[in-house]
C-alpha cells in the first residue's frame, strides 16, 4: 500500500511492505513515478520523506496489484520502468530523505538511493539484489556504489546479493544516519523540518546544483552500461 500525507511544508510518502513480498511490481513502480513527477510541479513542498515501513497483517492491501512472479519477457519491461521509477524520484526538486524500517531489498533498497539522504533502523538492513533475479537493471545506482564502497564491494553486493547491516551501510555511506527501531520516521521528518525552515531559494539552488553533477555520473554510467 502507498499512502501521502502533507503537513506544512513536509509530505510523507509511506510506502508498506506486505510481509513476505520483497519485490516491487510494475504497477507499484508505475505508482511511485507518478507520485515523484507530481513533486516535480509542487514548489509547495520542500521535503518530501519516502518512508519504507511494513504491514501489520501478512494479507495484500487489495488496491495494490501483487504478481506472483515475472516472466522473462517481462525482464525489460520491469527494468524500465524501474529506471524511470529512480530518474523521476532523483529529479525532484524537494530534499528527499528515505525512513527504512524494515528490510530494504532489490528494487526498493535501490529505490532509497534514489533519495539525498538515508535514515535507517538499527535492526533493519539493505540487499541490493534478490536470491532469484528481480528483471531489473541496476547500473543506475553503479556509480553511487562503486564511489562510496568501491568495485568490490559493488559487485559483492549487486552480484552475491549480501545483506548491508546498518553499521557497515553507515561506514559506506549507503545510509547517513542509523534511528532506533522505531524511530526513523521521526529523525527523517526532523530533518525535513530542518529543510523546510532553510529559504527556500538557497534549497532549490544546492539541490540542482548537487542533481546536476550527480544526473550525469548516472546518465555516464547507464551509457557505460549498453
Amino acid at each position: 500500500m502507498i499512502s501521502i500525507k502533507n503537513h506544512d511544508a513536509v509530505a510523507t510518502v509511506t510506502f508498506t511492505l506486505v510481509p513476505g513480498e520483497v519485490m516491487l511490481t510494475g504497477e507499484q513502480m508505475r505508482y511511485l513515478t507518478r507520485v515523484a513527477l507530481d513533486f516535480q510541479n509542487d514548489f509547495s513542498t520542500r521535503s518530501v520523506i519516502l518512508r519504507i515501513a511494513s504491514a501489520k497483517s501478512s494479507e495484500p492491501d487489495e488496491s495494490d496489484v501483487y504478481l506472483d512472479g515475472h516472466q522473462t519477457s517481462e525482464a525489460d519491461i520491469i527494468s524500465k520502468l524501474y529506471e524511470l521509477m529512480c530518474s523521476a524520484w532523483r529529479a525532484m526538486p524537494q530534499v528527499t530523505i528515505a525512513a527504512i524500517e524494515v528490510e530494504a531489498v532489490g528494487a526498493t533498497a535501490a529505490l532509497t538511493l534514489s533519495c539525498d539522504w538515508r535514515v535507517l533502523a538499527e535492526s533493519a538492513g539493505l540487499q541490493l539484489s534478490e536470491t532469484i533475479g528481480d528483471g531489473v537493471n541496476y547500473a543506475s545506482i553503479v556509480p553511487h556504489l562503486v564511489g562510496t564502497v568501491g568495485h568490490a564491494k559493488t559487485l559483492q553486493y549487486l552480484i552475491l546479493g549480501d545483506r548491508v547491516a546498518p553499521e557497515c551501510a553507515l561506514k559506506a555511506s549507503l545510509v547517513e544516519w542509523i534511528a532506533p527501531d522505531g524511530l526513523a520516521t521521526a529523525m527523517a521528518a526532523d530533518l525535513a523540518q530542518r529543510v523546510a525552515a532553510r529559504p527556500v531559494d538557497e534549497v532549490l539552488r544546492q539541490k540542482r546544483a548537487v542533481s546536476s553533477c550527480k544526473e550525469a555520473l548516472f546518465q555516464a554510467a547507464g551509457l557505460a552500461a549498453y
